[in-house]
């Protein structure tokens, strides 16, 4: 882990203080070594979290991956791959060969051998990318754990699809949280790279650290329960602050934000297919109208 003050580059007044794991079983590991738990390990078990019943399962269920939501990803990349596969541009190069899908009329009057004419496929832009996303779990206490899991499977999708197009993806789940109700106050980030371009994809995991409510309602909890933020005692005595949006776009160079699930509107809510396709044309991977 390491620790990062810096201010806020939202334009606000206010300082920034950010916690970076390089893994979410780097971020697991420190949730898991909280000896003094506080709501990170109550007893209350339900939607709101996931239906995990402590700290050490929600934990658990982490370190193994969590596979319940695959079929919604599937079903959802499902549907999205005809109209990708309808909108991609694939360029062509075309030259002379003896072989070929028609006929060069004027070369084959000539009496060339080369009279074929045949296509080779270019290259596109879009491979040897890397698409840079984040997501913020971060969610007020009235957001149901099924839309906490909703968004993150709309997430999936996305990824799936980008990974699917052979475009690399780096993905960074932020737990953004505020001091106040105001948009000039102290803000803190627990900031974890749930994938690496450079690894294997493991939805398993990309699934706990983007879908779980367990993931922000217990391992963020407990991150800010032993977080060495100056705030960080006091409001872990309350409310456990107030979720802020996306702080960390320019550290990471991110390309795709996907905020606050009680920010959700248009697209992204009501239809998630539409917004996955948009995000995907936004960046330039899909081609056609």
């Amino acid at each position: 882990m390491i620790t990062i003050n810096t201010k806020r580059t939202d334009g606000l007044k206010g300082a920034h203080y950010i916690e970076q794991f390089d893994s979410v079983h780097e971020a697991l590991t420190v949730a898991i070594g909280n000896q003094s738990p506080k709501s990170s390990n109550s007893s209350t078990v339900s939607d709101w979290n996931g239906y995990t019943r402590s700290l050490e399962g929600a934990v658990k269920l982490g370190y193994e991956g969590w596979a319940d939501v695959r079929p919604e990803v599937e079903r959802q990349f499902g549907e999205l791959e005809t109209q990708i596969a309808e909108k991609l541009d694939t360029m062509f190069t075309v030259f002379n060969n003896v072989v070929g899908g028609c006929v060069d009329v004027g070369t084959y009057l000539s009496g060339r051998p080369d009279c074929m004419i045949d296509f080779m496929p270019e290259e596109q832009d879009r491979m040897g990318r890397v698409v840079k996303i984040v997501v913020n779990l971060t969610a007020s206490a009235y957001v149901t754990g099924e839309t906490l899991k909703k968004r993150g499977i709309v997430a999936c999708a996305l990824i799936d699809a980008i990974h699917k197009l052979g475009v690399g993806v780096e993905i960074w789940a932020e737990m953004a949280i505020s001091t106040k109700f105001d948009k000039n106050s102290d803000v803190y980030s627990a900031l974890v790279k749930v994938h690496d371009s450079s690894e294997m994809m493991d939805i398993n995991n990309i699934m706990f650290g983007l879908c779980h409510p367990a993931m922000f309602r217990r391992v963020g909890f407990s991150l800010l329960e032993v977080s060495g933020w100056e705030h960080a005692e006091e409001l872990t005595r309350n409310s456990y602050g107030y979720p802020a949006p996306i702080q960390t776009q320019q550290h990471v160079g991110a390309d795709v934000l996907v905020d606050r699930a009680q920010d959700a509107t248009g697209d992204w809510d009501k239809d998630p297919i539409a917004w996955v396709m948009s995000t995907l044309k936004g960046l330039g991977l899909l081609g056609g109208d």
